[in-house]
């Protein structure tokens, strides 16, 4: 082997090995790319346990590992340089329900069941007999808590201004009592933006419907049914 191709090689090797050991490579800089309300301070203390090390001795997976390590972060990504410079990206859940109940938990439109960091609550909540551990949630199947928490975000973007908790009755129908008395029966998490359309119209013709009707049923959005 020449000579040179054997000096060139050992360089590379020298090299790498500094870098890999080198305190002059430590992470003394990361851009922080969240919104880390209520999670400040638990994203500091990890981030601070990075300062011995050397850039290249940072396990990427395993800070994403700690990061993600509670249910209210969704994802995560860190990535250093031998510059000594770091980006750390954290996704927080949006919470579309809150859960009746508990005190400080939420879902988001996943179904993904997370404690809050001190948001505020959205105007949907979701009954226990949404959750998985449910019976009516083993006779509906998994999908349930999903159809529910995109429900009431449905509804929140519908601009319809609606407040109240969705349940499933004892059809394992998905239904929204409404803070103003009545009881909206969706059915199932299909074609939502019809039902709502449906309620919005039923609205605009009688905008005490839900002060003044036991059920409204959306279950065919376009043959809604009201019981008085």
């Amino acid at each position: 082997m020449p000579w040179g191709v054997v000096w060139i090689i050992a360089f590379v090797a020298v090299t790498s090995i500094g870098l890999y050991t080198s305190q002059l490579t430590r992470i003394t800089s990361v851009r922080v790319l969240a919104a880390p309300y209520g999670d400040k301070q638990r994203l500091l203390n990890i981030l601070k346990k990075l300062e011995p090390l050397p850039a290249l001795q940072v396990d990427s997976t395993s800070v994403q590992r700690s990061i993600e390590s509670k249910r209210f972060v969704r994802d995560s990504q860190f990535t250093r340089n031998v510059f000594g410079r770091a980006v750390l990206k954290v996704e927080y859940r949006k919470p579309v329900a809150w859960i009746r109940g508990t005190t400080g938990w939420f879902v988001d439109e996943e179904g993904v069941v997370f404690p809050s960091r001190g948001e505020k609550s959205p105007p949907i909540g979701v009954d226990k007999s949404v959750l998985p551990r449910s019976p009516l949630v083993t006779l509906g199947g998994p999908g349930l808590l999903q159809d529910a928490a995109l429900l009431a975000k449905a509804v929140q973007e519908s601009g319809l201004n609606l407040h109240g908790v969705i349940w499933i009755d004892e059809r394992v129908r998905l239904c929204l009592n409404s803070s103003l008395g009545a009881k909206v029966t969706f059915g199932s998490g299909k074609d939502l933006d019809l039902k709502l359309k449906a309620l919005r119209q039923a609205l605009a013709s009688e905008p005490s419907l839900l002060e003044s009707a036991k059920e409204v049923n959306l279950v065919v959005p376009d043959a809604p049914a009201v019981t008085r």
